[in-house]
């Protein structure tokens, strides 16, 4: 009996690029550093299981959650699975349709992946297939990674985890629902990038001089915003408020939609809440004591009701 052929792969190449990347840093400015370690674990399956799509389940998410551990739970994984499909880490078409995980950058790795593999293939008369339905990449790039795609028959279906009950899909209605979804995504994308103050692209984040700040970057505002508030309180204050804001910008797993104007109402409260000076009078000698000033009348009434001090001056 021949050996079935392996579907998955060992392993599969990271970026070293791949915390800069701007996806990431979005997800991550949503959902935190879990955020990027759900994402990382869901390309462990896709990879691991078919090599180039996952098909999510309803108990996918709970057992994802449940290896993951540090506080992660079912719903915040499904949480972050959607934020990866807003943010184009996922195809929307085939998660909300078909209920399956994959990209074009997935299957782009995947070619590389198994290159050798298609290569001894070939060799031997055989080609590595994918499903027609599930492949996201062209002719062109298809046929150079040396595999054919092939109708699978895959009836498509709801996705479970979809908060919107959509209609079922079949082959011939999928590339037109496709463009329509890639449509929709890039309106909303561009309306919640806009909210968070966040540039929708990197030309409009030029044309508005928008730029990240912070140690993670997703702290965005104009750079005359930046340079008005280094000049109101100072350059050390607003850098230390800025790495505060991207503590509270991953606890709560939100993005503010003026991320200056709310620096500015956290530094003016910080300052307006510095204590007054507690003496406005002299430090005397080395023991830093405040120096009083006493008027006539009260030295008088201080020697008089106090007989012991008259004897003190002999």
């Amino acid at each position: 009996m021949a050996r079935p052929q392996k579907a998955g792969i060992d392993y599969f190449p990271l970026d070293v690029d791949f915390f800069e990347d701007d996806k990431i840093a979005l997800l991550m400015g949503e959902h935190g550093a879990m955020g990027a370690m759900v994402y990382l674990r869901l390309l462990c399956l896709i990879y691991k299981d078919n090599g180039y799509f996952y098909r999510w389940t309803d108990s996918t998410s709970a057992l994802t959650a449940k290896r993951i551990g540090v506080g992660c739970t079912k719903d915040k994984v499904e949480l972050i699975v959607r934020s990866c499909v807003r943010w184009s880490l996922f195809d929307n078409t085939l998660f909300d349709t078909s209920g399956v995980l994959t990209s074009a950058g997935i299957q782009r790795r995947y070619l590389t992946a198994i290159r050798e593999r298609a290569r001894k293939a070939a060799a031997k008369g055989r080609q590595i297939t994918v499903d027609a339905q599930l492949w996201l990449l062209d002719e062109i790039e298809t046929s150079e990674g040396l595999v054919q795609a092939v109708p699978a028959g895959i009836v498509p279906r709801i996705n479970p985890c979809s908060s919107v009950e959509k209609p079922q899909l079949f082959h011939g209605e999928i590339h037109k629902e496709k463009k329509r979804k890639g449509e929709e995504r890039k309106a909303e994308e561009s309306e919640s990038t806009e909210r968070c103050g966040m540039p929708a692209s990197p030309d409009a984040a030029r044309a508005a001089h928008i730029l990240p700040y912070g140690s993670l970057g997703i702290v965005r505002m104009r750079e005359e915003e930046y340079k008005a508030l280094v000049n109101r309180y100072g350059k050390a204050a607003v850098d230390a408020k800025i790495a505060h804001m991207e503590s509270w910008m991953r606890e709560k797993s939100r993005a503010p939609r003026d991320c200056a104007a709310m620096l500015n109402d956290w530094l003016n409260r910080d300052t307006a809440a510095q204590p007054a000076p507690a003496f406005s009078g002299k430090k005397t000698g080395a023991h830093c004591f405040t120096q009083r000033t006493y008027t006539d009348e009260e030295l008088d009434a201080m020697f008089c009701s106090d007989p012991e001090h008259l004897n003190d001056w002999g």
